[in-house]
């Protein structure tokens, strides 16, 4: 009957009295097989059947093999047996920890994204930075030349308005427009 139970490879399944002696044991292909009768058990499957007599679960070093597994235990209605079922945590994290890599390289392609963007927008603020500044200057610089050319200069926009205009020529059309 245990034997028909689906086992990985570091699974176990044994029935116990509930004085814990070993009747019988089936495990995967890589679990060595334990003396019947034994009734060498982890610590913490005495402390859990303590505080759960019935049913429970417990995650320990099995004492035959020294495997960690993820276990759960039941007694048998009417009878003085114990049902215990062990899945290997290697097996039972095996999908958490592949799943773990996948989202841990997402993460790292994401972040690898992120970074590269930063950098090409901080890179692009920069240049627009530079330029910038470099307009302001050549702005102070044409108006530094226009304030103190010698010639009456002056810039009109499309519609004939003055915009700009030198002292020189400030001058000029004071004298003959203003007074």
């Amino acid at each position: 009957l245990l034997q028909s139970v689906k086992l990985g490879d570091l699974d176990a399944v044994s029935l116990r009295t509930t004085s814990l002696r070993l009747i019988a044991r089936h495990g995967g292909t890589q679990v060595k097989p334990a003396e019947t009768g034994s009734s060498s058990v982890s610590q913490e499957l005495q402390d859990t059947l303590q505080a759960a007599p019935v049913s429970g679960v417990y995650v320990a070093r099995t004492a035959v093999d020294q495997i960690e597994r993820a276990n759960a235990y039941e007694r048998v209605a009417g009878y003085p047996l114990l049902v215990l079922v062990g899945a290997s945590m290697e097996a039972t994290l095996a999908p958490w920890t592949t799943e773990l890599v996948a989202v841990s390289v997402l993460a790292s392609l994401l972040c690898m994204v992120f970074a590269g963007a930063s950098a090409f927008a901080m890179r692009a603020w920069r240049r627009e930075s530079a330029s910038s500044r470099a307009a302001i200057r050549d702005g102070q610089r044409h108006l530094a030349l226009l304030r103190t050319a010698g010639d009456g200069l002056h810039v009109l926009d499309r519609e004939g308005r003055l915009i700009e205009l030198s002292d020189s020529f400030a001058v000029f059309y004071d004298k003959c427009f203003i007074r």
